[in-house]
């Protein structure tokens, strides 16, 4: 899992990076403890092993298959004097097959294993720079209502002192009721403005809590000095993490392109089958086959998969 100064870096932001403060330590420490927790976390891991999962089946099309085939035959023998008369064979043998061509699908589907692992880790990268955003952006909501909530607490604590100052000068004469009356609605209102306060901090913790898993949060305070930050002066957007998930998407939506293409081609498959029960019938140990398939209709399937791959490619391309 890669530390948040690394994603950082990777997306050439430098906010928490070059500033190491408190609050920064706080988020950082936070974010990691959250990659443990969260559940959508958890589901950005099982999406990159899916897709790494997806690649042994699609590769696998360059590798023999082996298969155990009893075949039972049954035939009528046309020249006897009962055409009810049947014959019956039962084989037992071992069959081997290997693609020996695919229409030039083998070449891409090569350069497809390659970079299906680049493009999960891209995945990867490109989620996690989201869920960083996310999580930030939940924080500092969280460190807003707790500022917000602070202040009115401190503007209510000195008003009460004052309604207490200004009650005691009203006996005496010192102070008019009417002012009296003034400073007791402000503080109506502020007792008001700290419950809307203290709502609005707990429904931002409760976001934050459900989206980070985090259980508990002992204090969150925003404590960074804008003037203070120190932000890269240049940003290399060809390598963020969204920019190269993408071109990896273009990239293998090409190359599923180039499979379903390959279709159209002669298929050449090398064929071995070793008897097990040999016997009248057939005495043979071995046989070997060189099949060549071209497919001569197929009602539009090829067709429409092609097509499906080239706008999916073109889909791609429009995101970058």
């Amino acid at each position: 899992m890669k530390s948040v100064v690394a994603i950082l870096m990777s997306l050439n932001l430098s906010l928490f990076a070059s500033n190491k403060d408190h609050h920064a330590g706080a988020v950082d420490e936070l974010y990691l403890k959250s990659l443990n927790k969260s559940k959508q976390v958890e589901v950005y891991n099982l999406t990159k092993k899916k897709a790494l999962s997806d690649l042994s089946s699609i590769q696998a099309r360059l590798y023999p298959s082996l298969d155990i085939v009893n075949a039972n035959t049954y035939e009528s023998d046309s020249t006897a004097s009962d055409p009810s008369n049947t014959d019956s064979n039962s084989e037992l043998y071992l069959s081997m097959q290997q693609k020996l061509f695919q229409g030039g699908a083998e070449f891409a589907l090569l350069k497809y294993k390659s970079v299906i692992p680049k493009k999960a880790d891209a995945l990867m990268n490109n989620s996690l720079a989201g869920y960083y955003r996310e999580f930030t952006s939940l924080y500092f909501q969280v460190s807003s209502a707790k500022e917000e909530e602070d202040k009115v607490r401190a503007l209510l604590s000195n008003l009460r002192k004052r309604v207490k100052i200004v009650k005691k000068r009203t006996r005496i004469g010192r102070d008019r009721k009417a002012d009296l009356y003034a400073l007791e609605s402000q503080l109506h209102r502020l007792e008001a403005d700290l419950i809307a306060s203290e709502s609005q901090l707990t429904s931002a913790m409760t976001r934050f809590k459900n989206f980070s898993g985090i259980d508990s949060v002992d204090q969150i305070k925003d404590s960074i000095d804008p003037l203070a930050l120190h932000l890269a002066r240049e940003v290399d957007l060809e390598n963020t993490p969204e920019l190269t998930n993408l071109k990896y998407d273009y990239e293998t939506a090409l190359l599923e392109s180039r499979i379903e293409k390959s279709t159209y081609y002669p298929q050449v498959n090398l064929g071995a089958a070793y008897n097990l029960n040999k016997n009248d019938y057939d005495k043979r140990d071995w046989a070997l086959s060189l099949n060549v398939t071209l497919n001569l209709l197929d009602f539009g399937d090829r067709s429409s998969k092609v097509t499906s791959k080239n706008i999916q490619a073109q889909i791609e391309n429009a995101k970058i």
